[in-house]
């Protein structure tokens, strides 16, 4: 019986050699042309050219940056050598003494006081919105379901609202009036107003008034109250919308 594995090529088992000389040739011919190790080794005339032309450009490119890196050195050194003269020197002392001097002195002067020394400060700070321009009514069932599922909320309500109208009296005097229109686009947001105004210290008698429709002249927040006012005393004027009152704080 034919044994191949007892079978032996110069001394070395015939299954160890016959593996090599079957694939050694497929490998080295995969490795020389479908690798590029042909290439490599032995490039043909197109890639040395390309080549060559890359290491000219190379070149080429590090000589245009030595030459502008020369050229910024040279621009460098020609800005260091501009000296200045004396008149110039002394320009630039005394444009420094002046500045200097400028903010020592408007960082103390002029005195500045925000009210009169015997006055204290009324400050309106309020935000509110007005009231609808036109009520909410319920839908009827007709109109619900004409409408899609998504937008068939059981009342319709108008969002432009009324602007919000103000007044503040001290012992009888107008101190303060004024109507502020609804923010938004759609005039549907909150009324603002921030005013203030200095009135001398001592007792007083305060009126705030302020409603937040237009189709009446009646006021329906009222607000009245003997205060005393200390000197450089500031009362703010405010709404609390969860309450609906006048405050003063």
């Amino acid at each position: 019986m034919f044994d191949l594995l007892s079978m032996r090529f110069a001394g070395v088992p015939v299954f160890y050699v016959v593996p090599l000389v079957v694939f050694l040739p497929l490998f080295v011919t995969i490795v020389w042309r479908v690798v590029g190790l042909r290439d490599m080794l032995f490039p043909p005339p197109e890639i040395k050219e390309a080549r060559e032309r890359l290491k000219e450009e190379e070149r080429a490119e590090k000589a245009r940056l030595e030459e502008k890196r020369a050229r910024a050195g040279t621009q460098v050194k020609m800005r260091r050598r501009v000296s200045l003269g004396p008149l110039q020197w002394a320009g630039q002392a005394v444009t420094y003494a002046l500045f200097a001097v400028g903010i020592g002195y408007f960082s103390n002067a002029p005195d500045y006081a925000a009210m009169a020394p015997d006055h204290a400060l009324i400050k309106v700070s309020l935000s509110h919105p007005g009231q609808r321009k036109e009520e909410c009514r319920k839908r009827t069932r007709e109109e619900l379901m004409k409408l899609p599922p998504n937008m068939r909320a059981p009342k319709k309500c108008s969002r432009e609202r009324w602007p919000v109208f103000f007044e503040m009296e001290l012992d009888g005097t107008l101190l303060y009036r004024d109507s502020v229109k609804p923010a938004g686009l759609a005039g549907d947001g909150h009324s603002n107003f921030y005013h203030t105004v200095a009135v001398p210290a001592g007792s007083h008698s305060l009126t705030v008034r302020m409603r937040d429709r237009g189709d009446t002249e009646d006021f329906k927040h009222v607000f009245a109250r003997d205060v005393t006012l200390q000197p450089e005393q500031i009362l703010v004027v405010g709404f609390a919308s969860d309450t609906g009152t006048i405050t003063l704080r």
